[in-house]
């Protein structure tokens, strides 16, 4: 006898969950790949085998595959905001999916990044509110979350985060230039470059009202404003000494939707920072 239908509000069935994942993760390959493809096509596929789910059923169950991703480190799809309140079945199976595709993630990781668009002040928004789930520690314990940590792999592609450091130094420029301040926009420097790299942040900039000096870290990803990013130590070290004039600015969506949000100050304040590795030796051997 064939299974009853969900009823509106029932936890989804083992098959309806790997449909979703089918779903989700064939576009995810498309995007990777750059290559278009219409949304609408696979969401009807879905619901004519599942006809009790509507498509908007489907994409919140998608969200849900999003908020997996993020909290495990990977990049979700573009446009699919996450939704925290996912099944707990749903982690580890996420996880199996992105495991399929590892050698497909380490390769955009790599990858030389594109065109941005033009670094206005317009393309400045609001840092995001970040919401978590219930099953965060499960999440970054997961097997394939510890074996490819694309979060690093990404911030370790010195050609996008050169790209990103460079639209910064654009960005800054042309903000002080509109501010009416010409002379201190001249003036603004790509230290990591003309100074060598280690100084905790990468750009020094200056404040278009009062002229007060910025140092600028910047963060570069393609993906989503919500992505997490990589600190050394150095850079909180840095940021909590100069915090009258550190700005961290986290680039995301770079490319033709290029955009950054700022965080001023101490990093131990603005973010929440969590311990990955540690450097280690032994201890004295005791008497």
């Amino acid at each position: 006898m064939a299974d009853a239908a969900p009823r509106a509000g029932q936890d989804w069935t083992s098959s309806e969950r790997s449909d979703a994942l089918d779903v989700y993760f064939d576009m995810y390959a498309l995007e990777q790949r750059e290559q278009k493809y219409t949304r609408t096509r696979f969401y009807q596929a879905f619901v004519a085998l599942h006809p009790q789910r509507t498509v908007k059923a489907l994409e919140y169950k998608l969200q849900n595959v999003s908020a997996c991703l993020l909290e495990m480190g990977f990049a979700p799809l573009r446009g699919m905001a996450p939704a925290f309140n996912y099944q707990r079945v749903l982690l580890p199976e996420a996880a199996t999916r992105v495991g399929s595709l590892e050698a497909l993630l380490v390769e955009t990781a790599g990858a030389a990044p594109a065109v941005p668009c033009a670094a206005v002040p317009s393309r400045i928004v609001q840092p995001p509110s970040v919401v978590r789930s219930k099953w965060i520690e499960l999440a970054r314990a997961e097997p394939i979350a510890r074996r490819i940590d694309f979060v690093a792999l990404e911030q370790s592609n010195r050609k996008l985060g050169l790209a990103g450091e460079e639209w910064v130094v654009e960005l800054e420029r042309k903000t002080l230039h509109d501010a009416g301040a010409p002379e201190l926009a001249k003036k603004v420097c790509h230290a990591a470059i003309e100074q060598g790299d280690g100084l905790g942040y990468d750009i020094s900039s200056f404040d278009a009202q009062t002229g007060a000096e910025r140092l600028i870290e910047v963060k570069t990803t393609r993906s989503g404003i919500l992505m997490p990013f990589m600190l050394s130590r150095n850079e909180v070290r840095v940021s909590d000494q100069r915090h009258d004039a550190f700005v961290l600015y986290r680039v995301h969506d770079f490319g033709r939707a290029a955009a950054v949000f700022k965080l001023p100050g101490a990093l131990e304040l603005s973010c929440e920072l969590t311990p990955l590795s540690f450097r280690a030796t032994p201890r004295a051997a005791s008497a």
